[in-house]
């Protein structure tokens, strides 16, 4: 939902079945749940929105990070890109981030991913799909976000 910040009332509302928007290039066996239990969602520079798609409607359920570009007046949502994993599966019920970057790339914290499926807790793409970086933590140890921030070194050299 888009709420205004001044008076609280609901502007429009995207998703689900009560959504006022048409979803253009989207998964229509999801309909019209396209996206569910979504986490982060975040503004991007190029006016799209990202967020993350926990999928818990999607069958088999499958999480993950899409782009949307939106019209809000005609209230028309069109997919521009989305990640998946692609050796498998992953899925998580609640929790994750998608961090869309300039270059196309996504980093992907999968919170707490389902034993039923792949579990990796992060799992960074390069913009073709490939996998960059993944990672996975012990048992029982859990992210509810991982984010990938610029490393500002802070060494300085000796002279």
């Amino acid at each position: 939902m888009k709420i205004s910040r001044a008076t609280g009332e609901v502007i429009w509302r995207m998703g689900s079945p009560r959504g006022e928007f048409t979803f253009i290039g989207e998964h229509e066996e999801n309909a019209p749940y396209y996206y569910a239990r979504q986490h982060n969602i975040r503004r991007l520079p190029n006016g799209n929105i990202s967020l993350f798609d926990n999928g818990e409607f999607h069958q088999p359920p499958y999480s993950r990070g899409v782009e949307y570009a939106l019209d809000e007046v005609n209230k028309v949502a069109t997919l521009v890109s989305e990640v998946r994993y692609p050796n498998g599966n992953i899925f998580c019920a609640t929790a994750g981030n998608a961090q869309k970057f300039s270059d196309g790339s996504w980093f992907i914290g999968y919170g707490v991913p389902s034993p039923q499926f792949v579990k990796r807790n992060v799992v960074e793409y390069h913009s073709d799909g490939s996998i960059a970086l993944e990672l996975s933590l012990p048992n029982g140890i859990l992210a509810y976000r991982a984010y990938k921030f610029p490393w500002k070194e802070l060494i300085t050299k000796p002279s």
